[in-house]
């Protein structure tokens, strides 16, 4: 499947979600602030599970595939630095891939205390 198709579909879904009343956005903040906390408490399993789910909710939510791109790509990095123990870039992408779900108009609401 091409890449416009993967992102066509990625756009009826979020459509077909909105129709019925399910709003990912908010699946969005909930899986984030897991994943913060799991890479917090150094649960690195948990956090890269949870960042897949991220990503994935981002594939959904991003419209702007460029956007998307960088988003797919900071977060890939970020679970091979956490699985090798470089905690002090992962959470540098971290914060970017934040920053980069904010700029394409997905409030990212933490928890408080959590510092991602």
């Amino acid at each position: 499947m091409a890449k416009s198709d993967l992102h066509s579909k990625a756009k009826q879904t979020l459509a077909e979600y909105e129709q019925f009343g399910y709003i990912p956005e908010g699946e969005l903040n909930i899986e984030w602030n897991e994943m913060i906390l799991a890479f917090e408490e150094g649960r690195i399993a948990d956090f890269v599970d949870t960042s897949r789910r991220v990503q994935g909710l981002a594939r959904i939510l991003v419209s702007d595939h460029g956007k998307f791109v960088n988003i797919k790509d900071r977060l890939r990095t970020a679970r091979r630095l956490a699985v090798s123990g470089e905690k002090d870039m992962a959470s540098q992408l971290i914060r970017k891939t934040r920053n980069d779900l904010e700029n394409s108009g997905r409030e990212i609401s933490p928890v408080r205390g959590f510092r991602g």
